[in-house]
């Protein structure tokens, strides 16, 4: 049949030991994406570890596990897909959309934000989890609204996407309780 799709924010599955384990487990019942931001901070991992304190959200155990993933596999007989920089960088396999790329692109050009808000040092080495976040919202958006999995760091604290759109000067309302139970039923 065919799976829901979903989009892995970025600091979900590099933000914690289980990051990969959980990815890939979700692609059993998802059609999984990962957007670009979560490429381009695996391709500068060797200077993050470098500087933790630079990317703080970042875990280092994640970061080697989604390293040597992608070192010792080839992107075709990955699980899951993802848009990259351009076409040869993406990994749409069957995506029956040759236009998804493009929507993308413009979805993100959209959705950028303004200056980036100073929000410690991750901004140091052009990292930042909410900034990262724009890109899982554009790649919702060009894959029609795809659910967004993220987490929160605590129950007072917005995830990466909301901050994201409040960036951008748009305020999610939370769903009452017995409404978010039911969402995915």
């Amino acid at each position: 049949g065919v799976k829901l799709r979903c989009v892995l924010d970025p600091p979900l599955v590099l933000g914690h030991a289980w990051g990969r384990p959980l990815a890939l487990g979700l692609t059993r019942v998802f059609e999984t994406w990962l957007p670009r931001s979560f490429w381009r901070v695996l391709d500068a991992s060797e200077l993050i570890s470098l500087d933790t304190e630079a990317a703080p959200w970042l875990h280092p155990l994640a970061l080697s596990d989604w390293t040597a993933l992608r070192d010792g596999t080839d992107a075709g007989s990955w699980p899951m897909r993802w848009v990259g920089d351009n076409l040869h960088e993406s990994q749409l396999r069957s995506s029956a959309d040759d236009s998804l790329l493009e929507r993308f692109e413009r979805h993100a050009e959209a959705l950028e934000p303004p200056a980036p808000a100073p929000d410690g040092a991750a901004w140091a080495c052009g990292f930042d989890p909410v900034g990262s976040s724009h890109d899982a919202l554009a790649l919702s958006a060009a894959l029609d609204g795809a659910l967004i999995l993220c987490q929160a760091a605590d129950a007072q604290t917005a995830p990466g996407p909301v901050k994201a759109l409040a960036r951008l000067g748009h305020f999610p309302h939370e769903l009452p309780a017995d409404e978010s139970r039911n969402l995915m039923a």
